[in-house]
């Protein structure tokens, strides 16, 4: 099939020159043949073969999301409160320091007082993290309950668990050992 350059040149045009009448036939009988083929074709999207999920998968589903959610928050939690350096200061070292830092803003020149204003901003955060610890127990209650078997599940040991930050006595509480991975039960063992 190839374009006319004779005298049958009055046939469609499609934008590089007019095809004769015999490749306009030509191309009506492929497109004759490929359409319903295309039709034919299964949607890619659709798998025919896939089960549905059983309610005890989803009740996995679900309950691994939750563990991860516990494991998280407990782990942002930790890194959020980590101590800084020197020496830890107490709800009432903070409070009575920002009381000099309001007496101290009623007379100060427009830069010490610009000083002042964000000391203050920090030792109010200060109290508030200092309040928030409650919220960390909470959440460390939480995690005691979930990180044995999620780290079961998900093979973290012990060394892990100590390097992420967690204390050695939540690992305690929650069961686990240096020696509580179970090779069995773990993704690497799973994989082979």
């Amino acid at each position: 099939m190839g374009l006319s350059t004779g005298p049958e040149r009055e046939g469609i045009d499609n934008g590089w020159g007019r095809l004769s009448g015999n490749d306009a036939r030509e191309i009506g009988c492929i497109l004759s043949i490929a359409i319903p083929i295309i039709a034919a074709m299964p949607d890619i999207k659709t798998r025919p073969n896939r089960q549905p999920m059983s309610s005890t998968h989803k009740a996995a589903l679900a309950r691994g999301r939750d563990e991860g959610r516990v494991v998280r928050r407990y782990l942002e939690a930790l890194e959020h409160n980590r101590p800084k350096r020197g020496r830890k200061r107490t709800p009432e070292s903070v409070a009575k320091r920002l009381g000099v830092v309001n007496e101290r803003l009623a007379s100060a020149e427009p830069l010490a007082r610009l000083h002042l204003l964000q000391e203050k901003a920090d030792l109010q955060a200060e109290l508030d993290r200092a309040a928030s610890t409650s919220d960390l127990d909470t959440l460390e209650k939480a995690f005691v309950k979930v990180a044995r078997a999620y780290g079961q599940r998900k093979g973290i040991e012990y060394s892990a668990w100590r390097a992420a930050g967690v204390s050695a006595s939540v690992l305690q509480r929650a069961d686990i050992t240096r020696t509580t991975v179970d090779t069995a039960t773990t993704r690497t063992a799973r994989k082979k």
